[in-house]
């Protein structure tokens, strides 16, 4: 799952990213409301605050790839779930792959840090909480 790095800062774990994608896609194929549903997938992180933020990140991402998110399965992400979580990992990433503007890679960047800076401000790890571990 996600834990604190050894410097502090908090790690995204990968498991986390491809569940609440998932989630999100599955939610609006179907649709149904995403955010209640995204809610419900990062409480099992503690991280629910971020069902808002996430439901934007994947709008603007969809957005930004021009067609619908592909998704994977089982444990097997897909290519488009592969990119996302490497924005994740590394926001200035986003312009190596679709962004066709300086506004759009201006909107995604803005999305992915958003994110970002909400985990590190929000997630408190104990060190004996194992809840946190891959």
């Amino acid at each position: 799952m996600s834990r604190a790095g050894s410097d502090g800062t908090f790690e995204i774990s990968q498991r986390m990213i491809v569940e609440a994608i998932r989630c999100w896609e599955a939610a609006k194929k179907s649709g149904l409301a995403r955010q209640p549903r995204l809610y419900q997938t990062l409480a099992d992180y503690r991280l629910e605050i971020l069902a808002p933020a996430f439901d934007s990140l994947m709008t603007i991402f969809e957005a930004a790839m021009k067609r619908p998110l592909i998704v994977g399965a089982d444990c097997y992400p897909s290519a488009d779930e592969s990119v996302l979580i490497g924005m994740l990992v590394e926001p200035g990433n986003a312009e190596n792959h679709f962004c066709r503007s300086e506004e759009e890679l201006a909107l995604l960047v803005c999305a992915l840090r958003s994110i970002r800076l909400m985990i590190d401000c929000t997630v408190t790890v104990a060190p004996d909480d194992h809840r946190y571990e891959n």
